[in-house]
């Protein structure tokens, strides 16, 4: 249960995370209430402080402080189906979030360090990953609720809620070697007090993935590094950064933006080595123009970056000069020119999300083609125009007024 001794001595001291504080009371699970022993088996009620498991599920406490206990210790454990080191200090929690033919799921549940304020964004994330011989990769989300949530009469303790953060179906949780991050915004009802993680879809909604064939029939992951944070009313926009020259075979970091204060996606995805991090790792392999897209509840702001690459002393044949496109803005009917010799081109749009609105190859293309698109409702596009050998030759930003 929570423990009133842990919520005042978080008060005196806070949480220095980021510009705003964390609402995560023990976010890291550094302060626990006993060593795990052969007594309670490193269950977070026994020991995590400020968790508890909401239901009558057995939620796990891993630490470094356990010398011998098999189920419990760090980094190998549970007999050897585990093996992970913390992402920060000296332990994680561990749960079940899928069991087979049965509705067995087990979750982590805390108070925070105060109630959310009606209509105002916050900042969610948290930390994952999967234990080794789990047979089984789900996905995993957190419930923020007025009330404190208990549920021991089932079905096999099943929290039957809608999470407002969750990692999408189409990312399944499969990392077994590294912390995977799961983030989000929300903007608040006003009044959310308790935060629940874990798995929240039945056996009939569930979206499972199988990655073995031996090992536990179900899912398991460790949890990690909990943040909640309120989103400042004048969080800065994005900031791709500042344009960057490489040699080819080089990498560069791109972005300049504020750690964890929004969600952020990049495009294209080609050379980079995260397009959910705030501020990447870029290798294109040719100049490519990349976009931050930052979404902070209340707004989502757009900004580039053009990353030259220069291969081995030899002039960049293809670069942005080549291509124009024209006008911008428009209503969904403009000109592509060009004054290359090559005339077989791939044109794909984007909206801001990555999703494929519209994909043409050009046969013969002329050095001026009129493309019409009346599909297309009034926002931001990326334009994108690729050779035969599916090269990025020109990427640029298009808006559309209807």
């Amino acid at each position: 249960m929570f423990n009133i001794k842990h919520i005042l001595l978080f008060l005196i001291l806070g949480v220095s995370n980021g510009y705003s504080q964390n609402l995560i009371l023990n976010y890291s699970f550094e302060n626990i209430n006993q060593c795990p022993d052969m007594v309670n088996f490193g269950s977070v009620d026994s020991c995590i402080a400020s968790w508890e498991d909401p239901t009558d599920g057995t939620s796990d406490c891993y630490n470094t402080c356990v010398a011998a206990l098999p189920f419990s210790t760090i980094p190998s454990h549970n007999n050897g189906y585990g093996y992970q080191f913390p992402r920060t200090g000296n332990g994680y929690a561990g749960i079940f979030v899928y069991q087979g033919a049965s509705m067995y799921r087990e979750y982590i549940h805390s108070k925070l360090l105060d109630s959310l304020k009606q209509d105002s964004c916050y900042y969610m994330e948290f930390y994952v990953n999967k234990m080794n011989m789990a047979r089984y990769a789900v996905n995993l989300g957190c419930y923020l609720s007025n009330i404190t949530i208990n549920n021991s009469s089932g079905p096999f303790f099943l929290l039957n809620y809608t999470p407002q953060i969750e990692q999408p179906n189409s990312s399944m949780l499969t990392d077994t070697l590294n912390w995977v991050r799961i983030n989000g915004v929300y903007k608040a009802n006003g009044g959310e007090q308790f935060i629940t993680i874990g798995n929240f879809n039945n056996n009939t909604t569930i979206d499972t993935l199988t990655v073995g064939d031996t090992g536990n029939n179900g899912a398991y992951y460790y949890v990690e590094d909990v943040i909640l944070k309120l989103i400042p009313n004048n969080i800065n926009v994005a900031d791709a950064g500042n344009n960057q020259n490489i040699i080819q075979g080089d990498s560069v970091q791109i972005g300049n933006n504020s750690l964890s204060d929004a969600v952020y996606s990049w495009y294209p995805s080609a050379g980079l080595n995260d397009t959910t991090l705030e501020n990447p790792i870029a290798k294109p392999t040719v100049t490519t123009t990349y976009y931050c897209i930052k979404d902070a509840c209340n707004s989502q702001t757009i900004d580039s970056v053009t990353v030259t690459v220069q291969p081995n002393g030899v002039e960049n044949y293809y670069n942005n000069k080549n291509f124009k496109i024209y006008p911008n803005p428009n209503n969904g009917i403009f000109n592509i020119s060009h004054n290359l010799n090559e005339e077989n081109y791939v044109l794909e749009i984007t909206d801001i999300t990555g999703k494929v609105v519209y994909h043409q190859y050009f046969n013969n293309m002329r050095n001026t083609e009129t493309i019409i698109i009346n599909s297309l409702e009034t926002g931001f596009y990326f334009v994108g125009i690729s050779d035969n050998q599916k090269r990025l030759l020109y990427l640029t930003k298009m808006s559309v007024i209807n």
